[in-house]
């Protein structure tokens, strides 16, 4: 079991890693609030995962992946960053990579416990400024807090948002309906 932090402490390590990162502080504080209200033994629900293309008129739910038994899999996000172990590297060094370079972001490669808070807040923050910088297309871009967001900078945090809630997909069907709304609500309550 991980260490127990204060709510104090893991908004204040919340802060530091988004201001390291060079991404919005408010805007990753009120991201981690909305994904386990900082809470670090957060559970998210049970999500059943969905064959790509299955939703139609006919069965808007679509068909359920089977997992090696036949039954549906499901997936269930854990602790303050709501991470997904299946979807998240167990080492860092090994998925998060420069969007322009392709170079590994991490520094040195080691393992990634999505239980402690405060490397899944390291993971999220650095993921965050990963997909930011994909979407506008530039290898370095950090959060200006003199200005406002360009169109162009809240069109790409707007998508990384997406993109860290139901992965990066577009065309993913986890961004439909009322899972790309979780970018919008994000953004509205950080009043940007």
């Amino acid at each position: 079991m991980a260490r127990q932090y204060s709510r104090a402490h893991l908004i204040a390590h919340a802060r530091a890693e988004a201001e390291a990162k060079g991404i919005d502080p408010h805007l990753f504080l009120m991201q981690i609030s909305r994904e386990s209200g900082f809470d670090q033994d957060a559970k998210g629900p049970l999500v059943t995962l969905i064959k790509p293309g299955s939703k139609t008129p006919e069965n808007p739910d679509g068909i359920p992946q089977l997992d090696e038994n036949g039954q549906p899999k499901t997936i269930q996000a854990h602790g303050i960053a709501q991470i997904v172990s299946d979807y998240h590297p167990k080492r860092l060094q090994d998925d998060l990579k420069h969007p322009l370079t392709g170079e590994p972001l991490w520094a040195t490669s080691r393992d990634l416990d999505p239980f402690d808070p405060l490397e899944a807040l390291e993971y999220a923050a650095l993921l965050m400024q990963s997909r930011i910088r994909t979407h506008l297309g530039k290898d370095s871009w950090t959060y200006d807090p003199s200005r406002a967001y360009t169109k162009e900078e809240h069109d790409a945090v707007r998508e990384a948002l997406a993109d860290y809630n139901a992965g990066p997909d577009p065309n993913s069907i986890y961004r439909e309906g009322g899972l790309t709304q979780y970018a919008d609500v994000i953004l509205n309550e950080a009043d940007l």
